[in-house]
């Protein structure tokens, strides 16, 4: 039986086939995810494979129009709720569905906000190495709001600082 990281890369390539991030495939952002979780977080007690796949599934809901069921039947529950949970919830715009996902992020504990993080972090990096200025400045303003909602002092402090980091790099917001 192939494993759940295998199973999570064949998924997310088929489901984001037709996406692109910047020149590359999507999938590219998919395994980029994943490997920021690793490297900051790999030797925790609380990650496993499955916290892997769903750095890699983090999109699929959101973006591939996988169902929370899928996700169930084809690994657990365990991650389709996390990725339930990382998916936007409907709103307005952006900044509403944005708001509305915090929370429950934040309910759901580190592991789900460890995950946004590397999400956000392999964003910003793509911004900067390909100088994608208008999401930059987007990133810079939403960030405020982030930090607010999903920040716990003590808690994945390295991710948070390196996030900060990049975004400082990334000039002042207009």
């Amino acid at each position: 039986m192939a494993s759940k990281i295998t199973e999570a890369l064949k998924l997310a390539s088929i489901v984001h086939q037709k996406q692109t991030y910047g020149e590359y495939p999507y999938l590219w952002h998919c395994i980029d995810t994943w490997e920021t979780l690793r490297d900051y977080y790999e030797s925790e007690d609380w990650y496993t494979e499955e916290e892997e796949t769903v750095a890699i599934l983090h999109d699929s809901m959101e973006d591939g129009g996988v169902t929370k069921e899928e996700l169930d039947r084809t690994f657990c529950w365990y991650v389709a709720d996390l990725v339930y949970t990382l998916t936007d919830e409907p709103g307005e715009n952006r900044r509403e569905r944005k708001l509305k996902t915090y929370p429950k992020i934040k309910a759901s504990g580190i592991v789900a906000t460890a995950i946004k993080l590397a999400d956000r972090i392999s964003n910003t990096r793509n911004c900067l190495a390909h100088e994608t200025h208008d999401l930059l400045t987007m990133y810079r303003r939403e960030h405020g709001e982030l930090r607010e909602a999903l920040y716990v002092e003590e808690q994945l402090e390295e991710m948070w600082q390196e996030l900060d980091r990049l975004l400082a790099l990334s000039g002042p917001s207009r």
